[in-house]
């Protein structure tokens, strides 16, 4: 659950920064290319991603739950090499949700910036995209 200190961060960081931005914002790299920061959308649009971000995090941690909290199948003859098998899928298992959930976090947190600071992070988008992408294939 500390990876809820991430989205709550950067909720923060767009509460404070959103005061210094000008009321329409032009973002370069996304399909929504004008920001009303005075309408209801647009401040959904602004704090969205942080909450799509907590949403991401509270779901994987579920999940990793789900996971540890099941039942070893003991059915499988030696059952001391099952647990021990069960037990490094499970170990396995939450450490590969918790790379993935990083991951994801990192692309929410770097289109965040782009909105935050008008600026163009295209590369560091598509690194990020990238180690998803593998993390998740492997």
């Amino acid at each position: 659950m500390l990876l809820l200190l991430i989205p709550i961060s950067l909720a923060v960081l767009t509460y404070v920064k959103t005061r210094k931005l000008p009321l329409i914002i032009e973002v370069p790299n996304s399909s929504n290319r004008v920001i009303d920061r005075g309408s209801f959308q647009g401040i959904i649009k602004l704090y969205g991603v942080p909450l799509y971000e907590g949403a991401t995090c509270i779901f994987m941690y579920f999940i990793n739950y789900i996971v540890v909290k099941a039942r070893p199948d003991l059915n499988s003859g030696d059952i001391e090499h099952a647990v021990i098998r069960k037990k490094k899928f499970r170990r396995v298992n939450s450490i590969f949700i918790f790379i993935l959930t990083i991951c994801i976090m990192a692309l929410y947190s770097v289109n965040q910036f782009e909105i935050l600071y008008n600026v163009k992070l295209t590369q560091v988008y598509n690194i990020f995209n990238i180690m998803t992408a593998a993390v998740s294939f492997i």
